[in-house]
């Protein structure tokens, strides 16, 4: 089971070094096998760094704006608005980054107008607005 686990984080790793580049984030969403595997990852991995490296692979996938919709179409949005939820409303107690990535993500995939109503049925602006209160300010610079 480790062994498994190791070759998890470590493919994940790979994609997350590969989504870094930008030249790769179109293709890499384009090849269509790569997509579900990163979201099942996501939803599966309770509080793994796999589920890290590909919540941050997702985030950097959302750097370009056509992705926004395949995106979104894959089922992204939903795991990582649960990790959200669950990392809770004070940035000062999430532990390690992977909520921050979420953060990213949907930042970059705002950006998208076509994007956007879909967001907005989904919830975020509500997820986030507790993010917004002045008390936390400090944790999000």
């Amino acid at each position: 089971q480790t062994d498994t686990g190791e070759a998890r984080t470590k493919a994940c790793s790979i994609l997350w070094s590969f989504a870094a580049e930008m030249k790769n984030q179109v293709p890499v969403v384009e090849r269509g096998d790569i997509l579900p595997v990163l979201v099942q990852v996501a939803e599966e991995d309770g509080t793994t760094e796999a589920r890290f490296k590909c919540v941050a692979a997702l985030t950097l996938l959302a750097e370009s704006l056509e992705n926004a919709i395949p995106l979104l179409e894959s089922g992204a949005l939903a795991p990582l608005m649960d990790i959200l939820h669950e990392a809770g409303p004070d940035p000062t107690q999430w532990k390690g980054q992977t909520a921050s990535w979420c953060v990213g993500f949907l930042m970059n995939i705002a950006q998208s107008d076509e994007a956007v109503p879909t967001l907005r049925e989904a919830g975020v602006v509500e997820l986030l607005a507790p993010l917004l209160t002045l008390d936390h300010y400090q944790s999000l610079k």
